[in-house]
């Protein structure tokens, strides 16, 4: 039964550098990263990748809806930017309804994703920014984001088998 770890932290903490560490003795690993893939994170795995015989691919603009991971070649898995992946929807389908319109799309994609790694695989490590202590934005749109951003990750949280937030670059398990 696959393990599901998750990260949170505000959007300047390391959270991608700190998964890839904790992956370090892993020799196949792949990072789906719903963006652009963040400095520390590619430094971590170009590192881990030169020293050792690992094997890790990234694959870049990851998206839960339309995208699927290989279980049958990698077991271990990070996934980066559900924050980010949130907002982008948000900001593209606003017209299409309200939070919870956008909240349930996407914890079915995310609910389908963590089924499919605790049947098949050893671990997903799932990486989102924090918007709790955020100052609630004016512009309609990224309040909105802010709120379904908000209620993904406590999804998220309800759902792992371990919850840390990452703060000034040091790591605290919660849960």
């Amino acid at each position: 039964m696959g393990k599901i770890v998750f990260y949170t932290g505000g959007c300047a903490e390391p959270k991608g550098a700190v998964a890839v560490n904790r992956l370090e003795d892993v020799d196949k690993a792949e990072y789906l990263t719903t963006d652009e893939l963040g400095v520390s994170a590619f430094k971590e795995i170009m590192f881990i990748e030169s020293s050792t015989d690992a094997d890790w691919h990234i694959r870049r603009f990851f998206d839960l809806d339309l995208d699927d991971i290989d279980t049958d070649f990698y077991d271990y898995f990070i996934l980066d930017s559900v924050s980010d992946f949130a907002y982008k929807l948000v900001e593209r389908e606003q017209s299409f309804g309200d939070a919870d319109y956008f909240t349930e799309r996407i914890k079915a994609d995310l609910k389908s994703l963590i089924e499919k790694v605790r049947e098949k695989a050893e671990m997903l490590i799932i990486l989102s920014d924090d918007v709790g202590c955020s100052v609630r934005p004016s512009i309609k749109t990224d309040r909105l984001a802010q709120e379904v951003i908000g209620s993904i990750n406590r999804y998220i949280a309800a759902v792992a088998d371990e919850v840390n937030i990452v703060e000034c670059g040091i790591v605290r398990r919660i849960k």
